[in-house]
């Protein structure tokens, strides 16, 4: 059984606003990075990533202090006029940059990650200090842990047709029927670990997408969102409402019902479990046979005679 006990309010408001604007420092220095390493980079952009940055790195101090001391109202407002400036700082620079490439590449993807799923495990310590736990009591991570990974292995090997199937039929039926606005395109992501030809990039992108990305998504949405709304006395809304929250953040309409699925099949995982390896192992062999299946596909298409 899972713990009852809730997370706090403040605490989960600390770890939300410290993640989101170590995403926008993130997007801040993905837009430069391209510019940087072309040696395009203007002085007007740099002035305005570095202004950025010292927005951002402000409403981060003042978001990670008690905010038990001073006054609470005027400090939430000095944190949402830095988060804003930093924000707008960020897409003024993005103009000045100009139209950078539709394709992004193994640094910004990498940048990416670390500035959200990255910074997520760092401030998780600090999240669960607040609470007098600490991962393995807060998560369950010694619980009948041998059943947790084998069932974790087993929903991942049982999902992967399935999960494969629901995507390509979404995709046909995105394809061929007008009533859905858009046509199927890949993942962002897919296409930047489809795109890397060196063994650097390749181990680099594979490495944040097995260990990086599972564990920290796992942590956010079961072990976090899902556990906080539930024991606020809502079970069904942290179920179905954590699930399309997951798929969504993929930013992917053909992949949706399937991450749906994925994200519901993880969450009861956890649920009869009580430990969040199950799901942590379940995401990460999905994860993997589908990288593994990517390369495969791609080593194929190579050897291919024209």
């Amino acid at each position: 059984m899972l713990s009852a006990r809730p997370w706090k309010l403040e605490a989960v408001i600390r770890l939300a606003a410290s993640v989101c604007l170590c995403f926008f420092a993130g997007y801040i220095i993905s837009v430069a990075l391209p510019v940087v390493s072309a040696g395009k980079a203007s002085g007007k952009l740099l002035v305005l990533d570095a202004l950025g940055l010292a927005c951002l790195a402000l409403a981060m101090i003042l978001v990670r202090r008690s905010w038990a001391d001073g006054n609470a109202a005027r400090r939430l407002v000095i944190v949402l006029i830095c988060a804003y400036s930093g924000m707008l700082l960020g897409f003024w620079a993005q103009h000045v940059a100009g139209p950078g490439r539709t394709a992004i590449s193994t640094g910004q993807m990498l940048v990416a990650l670390a500035s959200l799923q990255g910074s997520l495990l760092v401030f998780v310590p600090a999240f669960l200090r607040e609470h007098d736990l600490n991962p393995i009591e807060a998560f369950g991570l010694t619980k009948r842990w041998p059943l947790a990974l084998a069932l974790g292995v087993l929903a991942a090997c049982l999902f992967l047709p399935i999960g494969n199937l629901m995507q390509n039929a979404t995709a046909w039926l995105m394809q061929n029927f007008p009533v859905f606005p858009m046509r199927p395109v890949e993942q962002s992501a897919v296409h930047t670990l489809r795109s890397a030809t060196s063994w650097f990039d390749r181990l680099a992108l594979g490495g944040a997408t097995i260990v990086l990305a599972p564990l920290a998504e796992e942590v956010l949405f079961r072990g976090i969102i899902y556990m906080w709304i539930r024991n606020l006395g809502f079970p069904q809304v942290a179920l179905w409402g954590t699930s399309l929250a997951f798929a969504i953040v993929h930013f992917n309409l053909s992949s949706l019902p399937a991450l749906f699925l994925l994200a519901v099949i993880l969450t009861l995982l956890y649920e009869r479990t009580g430990n969040l390896l199950a799901p942590i192992a379940a995401h990460s062999l999905f994860n993997t046979m589908n990288l593994v299946a990517l390369y495969q596909l791609e080593t194929h298409l190579q050897q291919q005679p024209y």
